[in-house]
C-alpha cells in the first residue's frame, strides 16, 4: 500500500515501483494462478496489469509533476 502512495506522488518512484511489481506478481501467483495460468481464465487481469504498470514505472521513472523532481 505504501508503494502505491509513493508512486502516485512521485517520491522514490523506481524503488517503490520495484516493490509494487513484485508484490502484485506474488499476489497473482499466490491467489489467481492455482485456478489456471491465463489471467482471462482465473480472474487475475487487474493483478497482471498492475504488475506490468509498476514494471513500466521502474524503467520510465517519475513524471514531470513528481515530488522527487522538485
Amino acid at each position: 500500500m505504501v508503494e502505491g502512495v509513493f508512486v502516485t506522488i512521485g517520491l522514490f518512484t523506481r524503488a517503490a515501483a520495484f516493490v509494487g511489481a513484485g508484490t502484485t506478481a506474488f499476489a497473482y501467483f499466490w491467489h489467481h494462478a492455482p485456478d489456471g495460468f491465463w489471467p482471462s481464465v482465473n480472474g487475475g487481469e487487474l493483478a497482471v496489469i498492475y504488475s506490468f504498470v509498476m514494471l513500466m514505472m521502474i524503467f520510465t521513472g517519475p513524471g514531470a509533476l513528481a515530488v522527487q523532481r522538485r
